[in-house]
C-alpha cells in the first residue's frame, strides 16, 4: 500500500524592504546653517559710520593770527564742509561729495601757497599748516565714505584712506580727540564689511572709549558706536553655530 506523503507547507517569503536613508538631519542641518548665514548676513549689513562735521573737528584758527587771506579761505572751506554735511543728511550724496571735493581743493592749495621766509611767520605758517591738515584728514573722512558707498572705492581703498587720515589726525590733533574717535569708528565699519570682527571690535571699542570720554554716553554717536559693536558681538555668536 502506497503511502500518499503530505509536502511541508511553505511559508511565503517575506517582502525585502529598502530602508532609505533618512535625510531629514542633513536638511535640519543646511537649515541651520543657512538661518546662521541669514542672521550673520543681517548682523553685517548694520553698520553705521559716522560723517564728521570739520568746522568743529578741525584745529581751530586763532582770531588773533595776523592772516585774513588764510582765514578767508579756511572760512570758505568751513563753509563748503557745511554744506556737504547739509546735503549728507538730506540724503542727497553726489552734491555733498562735490562739496567736500571742493573744499578740500581750497585746503591743498592753501596748504601749497602758504610758505614765509620770516621766522615768526613761519611759526605761525606751522600753527596753520596743522589746521589744515587736520581739517584735510576730516575731508579725507568723509569723501571716503561717499565713495565707498557708491561703489567707486574697494574696502582696501577705503581702509588705506581712513589709515591716512587716523595717522594725521593722531599726530595733529593727539590719540584721544573726538575726531580720532569718528575716524576709528569708521576703519572699524570696513573690517566689519569684510567681516573681519576681531578687528573691527577693537576698532569700535577703541572709538567708544575716546567718543564716550568727550560726548558722554547719551550721545547719539556714542549710541552709534555701542550698535555697531552690538553688531558684532552678534555677528561672532552667528559665525560660531
Amino acid at each position: 500500500k502506497n503511502t500518499k506523503t503530505t509536502g511541508t507547507k511553505q511559508t511565503p517569503k517575506a517582502k525585502k524592504t529598502t530602508t532609505r536613508p533618512s535625510h531629514h538631519s542633513h536638511r535640519y542641518t543646511a537649515n541651520s546653517r543657512r538661518e546662521s548665514q541669514r542672521r550673520l548676513n543681517i548682523a553685517t549689513r548694520k553698520i553705521h559710520v559716522i560723517q564728521e562735521e570739520p568746522q568743529k573737528d578741525a584745529a581751530s584758527i586763532d582770531e588773533g593770527q595776523n592772516a585774513p587771506a588764510f582765514r578767508a579761505v579756511a572760512k570758505e572751506a568751513a563753509d563748503l564742509d557745511k554744506e556737504g554735511n547739509e546735503y549728507f543728511e538730506k540724503g542727497e550724496f553726489d552734491k555733498a561729495f562735490l562739496s567736500y571735493e571742493r573744499a578740500l581743493q581750497l585746503k591743498r592749495d592753501s596748504l601749497q601757497s602758504n610758505q614765509s621766509d620770516n621766522q615768526d611767520m613761519m611759526n605761525e605758517t606751522e600753527a596753520q599748516k596743522a589746521s589744515i591738515l587736520a581739517s584735510v584728514a576730516t575731508s579725507i573722512n568723509n569723501m571716503t565714505y561717499l565713495r565707498h558707498r557708491s561703489g567707486q572705492a574697494t574696502a582696501d581703498e577705503t581702509m588705506a584712506a581712513y589709515l591716512k587720515s587716523l595717522q594725521i589726525k593722531q599726530e595733529i590733533l593727539g590719540p584721544d580727540h573726538l575726531s580720532v574717535g569718528k575716524t576709528l569708528n569708521n576703519i572699524g565699519s570696513v573690517f566689519h564689511v569684510k567681516k573681519a570682527f576681531d578687528p573691527a571690535l577693537k576698532a569700535y571699542v577703541d572709538a567708544h572709549e575716546i567718543m564716550s570720554a568727550r560726548l558722554g554716553n547719551q550721545h547719539l554717536d556714542v549710541a552709534t558706536v555701542l550698535s555697531n559693536i552690538g553688531d558684532v558681538h552678534a555677528a561672532l555668536r552667528h559665525k560660531d553655530e
